[in-house]
């Protein structure tokens, strides 16, 4: 199965994507039978340029399997050129309710295809999915491009308690009408992690994001990354969800604090009181620095926000100072 890319003029340095297929119908082999840390499975068809990539491969990732990132980290930055990029070897699964079937084959929404230029800056860009025919009987299968949605994943954050983890505190205490700064921590268990991509999603009845970039970085200023200068980091705000990659071709993600979200809290009489749930939208992708997939789990948080609002008003008198 071909990917194939169109810059439509733009100088784009960096692309990372998710691929998604019909399990049902289509499995993907993850074996990398001479150790080079790509998959035997993904051919791909990039300058020499393009040296920082990573392939992870996550079976139960059900909205983007094969989580893929091309990037040109030398400068000067060179382009990705037109055409075909990626090539993907599928195998049809041998089962009689998928002959005569049209596999969907496409980029997932969560995470989004995410392009970035020579200077860094985020591009506005598409996707557009395809599908394989399987013949009846499924002997052979053909490639036939469709334009397909893609189907929106719910918070479904992992139960199990291995391997690295990204968690956001509990309670965090937030003001009706002011800001609350969320931090998000990392903690790699003893895995040297090299890339990490996840989705924050939040209440959005009780807290808001501002998505302003007004330093024009391509990085929202209500996000503060907090990682080393040998990660490349990238945030962006989509269909009310943050999404976030950070990846180094020759460094490991130290334990602790990698991101800060700077949420707007709601005066809502219905939201004082409550707990606004800020968490993880779908499972996150490790990779480690020989771009294999690592399995993880995440913990979500929340914030709590006050019932009442509080003032302290100092009042001086003479020598003496009274609190009210």
């Amino acid at each position: 199965m071909p990917i194939e890319f169109n810059s439509d003029g733009a100088r784009v340095s960096s692309i990372t994507l998710s691929v998604d297929y019909d399990e049902a119908c289509l499995s993907f082999d993850s074996t990398d039978s001479d150790s080079d840390g790509l998959a035997d499975s993904v051919h791909l068809m990039v300058p020499h340029a393009f040296g920082a990539t990573l392939v992870g491969h996550d079976p139960n990732d059900t909205d983007g399997e094969i989580d893929t990132v091309l990037a040109d980290m030398v400068r000067p930055f060179e382009a990705m050129p037109d055409g075909v990029i990626m090539e993907v070897a599928l195998t049809v699964i041998e089962e009689s309710s998928c002959n005569g079937d049209e596999a969907r084959v496409g980029f997932s929404s969560d995470p989004p295809a995410m392009f970035s230029n020579d200077e860094g800056v985020l591009l506005n860009g598409e996707t557009e999915g395809g599908a394989i025919r399987i013949a009846v009987p499924a002997s052979t299968a053909t490639h036939t491009p469709t334009a397909t949605a893609t189907p929106t994943v719910t918070a479904t954050p992992t139960q199990d308690q291995e391997g690295p983890s990204l968690s956001i505190e509990q309670e965090i205490p937030g003001t009706p009408g002011q800001t609350v700064v969320v931090p998000i921590d990392f903690d790699a268990n003893g895995n040297g992690i090299s890339s990490i991509t996840f989705t924050v999603d939040y209440d959005q009845a009780c807290l808001s994001f501002d998505p302003t970039d007004a330093d024009f970085d391509g990085v929202p200023d209500s996000v503060i990354f907090k990682v080393p200068a040998t990660f490349i980091s990238q945030a962006r705000f989509m269909d009310s969800t943050i999404r976030f990659v950070h990846f180094s071709l020759d460094d490991t993600m130290p334990d602790g604090g990698i991101v800060e979200i700077d949420l707007g809290v709601s005066d809502k009489e219905e939201c004082r009181g409550a707990s606004a749930e800020v968490g993880f939208s779908s499972i996150p992708a490790f990779g480690d620095n020989s771009g294999r997939p690592v399995t993880g789990w995440t913990q979500d948080g929340s914030v709590k926000i006050a019932r009442d609002l509080w003032f302290n008003t100092l009042v001086l008198k003479g020598s003496e100072a009274t609190t009210w």
